[in-house]
């Protein structure tokens, strides 16, 4: 086979000041064009090509409550293509014969966000030094969303009729007493199918393959934990003007995932501790970096990826154990 993608496309933006120092108004505007081809060079008959194309519009409002701290909110469209290797043909589509998916059609979304970030000095003489933070709602109305599936061990792509996306991301850093600083991020999400009927092809208790239509509307999307939180420290320490030391803890906690758009399983949430230290070298315009660490330090057990959708069942794919690693790098400033 002969594969080609090609990509054209147009994008306009303006800032328009309406308050100044205080409120800015952001537009934008884009055009894509996308076009892909895939030719059998054996078998002529096999020839596909498939064209996408959307303009899609922006409009964001940022107001600076400080001079450090400012509020924004925006709302969009996009527009999303099926990657290459999701447009694989399957034998159930509605002409199976070309290469390329017939019915695979691009996902199109509304975007609306809104939120607050920004800086904040601690108190002269305090522990606490500089503290950065953002704070982010946001909904995702998506149609045609693009969801995999699986045909013993194959997978394929075929659009959902709608999902809806709603979530909140907050994250701090702060600078505390001196060289320790503290990094979360944590991440709250409900995603489901708000409209999906589609034909799963299965194995019914006898063993044989069947054919059945379900209605997936209102399940949780799989593979989208609901909650998901890292915490970490890290300290350096400056040992000479050419040496420094560091330190970097790193908690993470994701909740469970559903397996499947039917929602019959869900794996466990997992907790990981890992850990990095390491010196630096600088020599002139030459930087070394001597490192080393432990990942999953307390050996869990957990489910780091789920395959979607499985007609055998084969959802889970296990996390990496305990691990050790060590590494140089080194640089050049030009």
């Amino acid at each position: 086979t002969n594969e080609a993608i090609g990509n054209n496309g147009v994008f306009l933006q303006d800032i328009l000041t309406i308050v100044p120092d205080r409120l800015d108004l952001l537009t934008a505007l884009r055009y894509d064009n996308m076009t892909l081809a895939a030719d059998d060079r054996l078998f002529g008959l096999r020839n596909a090509s498939r064209q996408f194309n959307r303009t899609t519009p922006k409009a964001a409002l940022n107001y600076k409550v400080t001079p450090h701290v400012a509020a924004y909110a925006s709302y969009g469209l996009s527009f999303d293509t099926p990657a290459d290797n999701e447009m694989d043909n399957y034998p159930t589509s509605s002409n199976p014969t070309p290469l390329l998916n017939p019915d695979l059609m691009a996902q199109k979304s509304k975007n609306l966000e809104a939120g607050i970030k920004g800086s904040v000095a601690g108190a002269e003489g305090g522990i606490l030094g500089m503290l950065n933070f953002e704070l982010s709602v946001f909904n995702i109305l998506t149609e045609d969303e693009i969801v995999p599936f699986d045909v013993f061990g194959e997978v394929f792509y075929r659009n959902a009729a709608e999902s809806d996306r709603t979530g909140v991301e907050a994250g701090i850093t702060a600078k505390i007493a001196g060289e320790l600083t503290f990094r979360a991020s944590y991440a709250w999400s409900d995603f489901s199918y708000t409209s999906y009927t589609a034909r799963s092809t299965e194995l019914d208790s006898t063993g044989a393959i069947v054919d059945i239509d379900r209605d997936f509307s209102g399940n949780v999307m799989p593979s989208a934990p609901e909650h998901n939180l890292t915490l970490s420290l890290s300290y350096e320490q400056a040992f000479s003007p050419a040496v420094t030391g560091f330190l970097r803890p790193t908690f993470r906690a994701i909740s469970g995932l559903y397996v499947d758009d039917l929602n019959s399983d869900k794996t466990d949430g997992y907790r990981l501790l890992d850990f990095v230290g390491g010196l630096d070298f600088t020599m002139g315009r030459f930087n070394l970096v001597v490192s080393g660490g432990c990942l999953n330090i307390t050996d869990e057990t957990y489910v780091s990826f789920v395959n979607i959708n499985s007609a055998n069942g084969e959802f889970y794919e296990a996390g990496a154990p305990r691990s050790y690693f060590g590494g140089l790098n080194l640089g050049y400033r030009f």
